[in-house]
């Protein structure tokens, strides 16, 4: 299931320890997007980029003072030394590899393996009870433990709620698994190839599905303020709109679901204006109480799905249309694949310009990972056959290594390399 390939996607987050304690380290999270604000203000200043960026530098100051409790603005040099002195606060991205630490994992995992442990030892030494309660009953149930198990964590104490709520958030699978078998599983089809009512009908619970954990982690991560259970939240929205991905022994696949371009259109102008919305807010030093919960997830799912789509999108596959004259039935709109490729290229300077002006290094360098995805596809956008295959190899191999080489030189404009 879709939305199953979601969970396990995200097990390997979790969120750091100090995002989850009340009180000192929501002051201190908040301060630092302060900071992140005025910096980017004090840049756009010098790059005569923004006009009256002192009395905006003035008013996150007067915020900070407010935050600390003070009479009044702090100095800029009080409000770096409560978040670091002279280390800067941690990027977007460092922030999302910040959640893969072991202790983390762990404990991720640890909920994940309880969720699954109770439910089969559940269901080996109770198997009458199990066929005396109706399925629905159990559905019931079930979604009245998942909230027994988040209202648990809204008890605890500081730095032990994600133990009560990751298994909580995480049986809402299990639950919506219950409510395919009670109101969306046909008993009278195929085998479910795509296109066919079972297929159909699967798609249609996955959207529903992905859209109730949507609106489930993103209520429960507000309350707690929680970035993971925000990017999971965000991760659910856009699967919702048909981002897909999932995993096979030897396979990892990203994509759209459906056969539907459609989709793949939907899915990425959603991505987009998330992706903007964040932006925006940022770009502007204008930092509304939920950033501090979804930005990550905003910025980094928007941002991947939506240059994901136009990468999909630019390749000269999309522009095919059906054309029986010709010999293999098909013939490239050329109108339509030139224009997909000026939209793509002004998307990744955007990233690139935007991304750097502005000091959003996750859009940087999601900007330059894709825009050399681009340039690879548009290698084999070239139609090579026979011992042009050789030839197209030996060319793929040369642009790597200049690749690697610009990436070693230029880190901050990829993901995944290290500096």
């Amino acid at each position: 299931m879709k939305f199953a390939s979601i969970g396990v996607l995200l097990l390997a987050f979790a969120t750091p320890a100090h995002a989850q304690e009340k009180g000192g380290m929501e002051q201190l999270n908040e301060l630092v997007l302060i900071r992140e604000n005025i910096e980017m203000l004090e840049k756009l200043g010098s790059r005569d980029v923004l006009l009256q960026s002192e009395s905006k530098i003035a008013e996150q100051l007067s915020r900070a003072g407010k935050v600390l409790g003070a009479e009044g603005p702090i100095t800029c040099e009080r409000l770096f030394e409560v978040t670091g002195g002279s280390s800067p606060p941690p990027t977007a991205w460092q922030k999302i590899t910040g959640f893969f630490t072991f202790v983390n994992i762990v404990m991720v995992i640890a909920a994940i393996m309880l969720t699954i442990a109770v439910v089969w030892l559940f269901s080996a030494y109770f198997v009458s009870l199990i066929l005396a309660v109706p399925r629905n009953a159990w559905e019931v149930i079930a979604y009245a433990i998942c909230l027994f198990m988040i209202w648990m964590g809204w008890k605890a104490k500081p730095g032990m709620q994600l133990l009560w709520v990751l298994p909580g958030c995480f049986g809402l699978i299990g639950a919506l698994q219950l409510n395919y078998h009670n109101w969306w599983e046909l008993k009278d089809v195929d085998g479910g190839n795509l296109g066919t009512p079972r297929a159909k009908t699967v798609e249609r619970f996955n959207h529903f599905a992905s859209l109730v954990l949507a609106i489930a982690w993103g209520a429960v991560a507000y309350a707690f303020e929680s970035q993971f259970l925000g990017f999971m939240a965000a991760g659910a929205f856009v699967s919702f709109l048909g981002f897909a991905c999932g995993m096979i022994p030897g396979l990892v696949w990203i994509g759209f679901e459906g056969d539907s371009d459609a989709v793949v259109v939907r899915a990425t102008l959603a991505a987009f204006g998330m992706s903007a919305l964040y932006t925006v807010l940022y770009a502007t030093g204008q930092a509304p109480a939920f950033l501090n919960t979804f930005g990550i997830g905003m910025s980094s799912w928007g941002y991947f799905v939506f240059y994901l789509g136009m990468l999909i999108m630019s390749s000269k596959y999309w522009s095919w249309e059906s054309d029986t004259s010709t010999d293999g039935g098909y013939t490239v709109n050329w109108r339509k694949y030139l224009a997909m490729q000026i939209l793509t290229v002004c998307a990744g300077v955007a990233a690139l310009y935007v991304g750097s002006v502005y000091g959003i290094g996750l859009l940087k360098g999601i900007g330059g990972t894709f825009f050399g995805l681009f340039l690879m596809e548009k290698w084999y956008d070239i139609r090579w056959v026979g011992v042009g295959w050789a030839w197209s190899l030996l060319g793929l191999s040369a642009m790597l290594y200049l690749f690697v080489i610009f990436a070693q030189q230029n880190p901050e404009y990829f993901l995944f390399v290290a500096e």
